[in-house]
């Protein structure tokens, strides 16, 4: 999880599928 925060935060343009991994873990912890 912080992994992958981190590694949005180190890249200047995530991809859309990393933006969309962190979303669905959001989304999963929230539920």
């Amino acid at each position: 999880m912080v992994q992958l925060y981190t590694n949005l935060k180190v890249k200047m343009c995530p991809s859309i599928e990393e933006v969309n991994s962190v979303v669905n873990l959001a989304d999963v912890h929230a539920n």
